[in-house]
């Protein structure tokens, strides 16, 4: 099916998906043997994430989260937020880079809307996530990659 794409869309388009996002366009650069592939992958995804980000913006999404949390977690949130700005940025970055299942641009998105965390710092905190997944990527595949070739 993805045959008929050009290689540099595919992995743009899986860095956008949500599930596989640049974790899957790593994949998908070391299985056609062109790891340079996943800076489109890369692109891809901080794409999905401003465009994410926009959605969240429309949807007033905060407000939703707000009533989940309930008040009075959303105030232990709000004095939380007054004292760790910084701490809550390193704290996204972390959760967007770390490659485990439900973690990456989307829920990174969306748990920083809801800690109300300023778009300014979503965007960077995307940006670096991304930036830090797609190095843990790169080498754990060519580490795997390397150490298949030597068994064989």
């Amino acid at each position: 099916m993805f045959e008929i794409l050009p290689p540099p869309l595919i992995s743009f388009l899986f860095g956008g998906i949500p599930i596989s996002e640049v974790r899957g366009s790593a994949i998908y650069s070391f299985s056609v043997n062109d790891p340079f592939l996943m800076v489109f992958g890369i692109v891809g995804n901080i794409v999905a994430s401003l465009g994410l980000l926009l959605l969240w913006n429309i949807l007033k999404i905060d407000r939703i989260g707000k009533r989940i949390v309930g008040k009075r977690l959303g105030k232990m949130i709000e004095r939380f937020h007054k004292n760790h700005e910084l701490g809550e940025t390193i704290g996204l970055v972390v959760f967007i880079g770390i490659p485990f299942p439900l973690t990456g641009v989307y829920s990174g998105v969306l748990v920083g809307k809801i800690l109300k965390v300023s778009d300014k710092k979503i965007i960077c905190a995307c940006i670096f996530g991304v930036l830090v997944a797609s190095c843990i990527m790169f080498f754990a595949l060519s580490g795997f990659v390397s150490l298949f070739s030597f068994l064989t």
